[in-house]
């Protein structure tokens, strides 16, 4: 029997949060932007092997609109979730900055302790408009995102990913299944 993990999509509009579960569910990639109104749900199952042994996660994925017209849609889909997927864009440095406000919401509106949070810095494939670079990102999540001073790679992973090339998608979702995993029994 698969372990239930309910898990969010998180970050501005226009990241690339909708590409990245298309791209993780074998849908492929479009460059036409339709965006999410409200939510969207998504399910996968995925099997580990862990330290605690084989273990099968089904992901019910919930694409949540980023603009601020839908904050108080949001806070009803976050109830419940055991970790979360923050998404910025590399060209778009705004999107980074607006990380703690997402991580703020979703924690206020969870109702779970000690969350898994994963971020993706999204459209790694653009290397000439990329805006923002690696050492910027670890003092931002250095900064801002770890309140309590633990390691940044320990507390928040983040990859470079790319909903166009399918680059780091994958490893992004792996990750977040041993962090829960990892939280669950130990």
């Amino acid at each position: 029997m698969a372990l239930i993990a309910k898990v969010c999509f998180l970050g501005d509009g226009k990241v690339g949060k909708t590409s990245l579960i298309n791209q993780y569910l074998g849908k492929g990639f479009s460059s036409e932007y339709l965006p999410t109104l409200g939510s969207d749900f998504a399910s996968k199952d995925i099997e580990l092997e862990s330290e605690y042994g084989h273990q099968e996660i089904r992901f019910q994925i919930w694409d949540l609109a980023g603009q601020p017209s839908f904050g108080s849609i949001r806070k009803a889909y976050y109830k419940g979730s055991i970790g979360a997927l923050l998404v910025f864009d590399l060209t778009n440095p705004d999107s980074l900055m607006n990380l703690e406000q997402w991580i703020n919401e979703f924690s206020n509106h969870s109702g779970v302790p000690n969350h898994t949070i994963i971020v993706l810095a999204n459209k790694s494939d653009l290397k000439g408009e990329i805006t923002i670079s690696p050492p910027e990102i670890e003092s931002y999540i250095r900064k801002n995102l770890l309140s309590d001073g633990k390691d940044a790679i320990e507390r928040l992973r983040y990859f470079e990913t790319s909903a166009k090339t399918g680059q780091n998608v994958n490893e992004a979702f792996e990750s977040l299944g041993h962090a829960i995993l990892k939280k669950l029994y130990s």
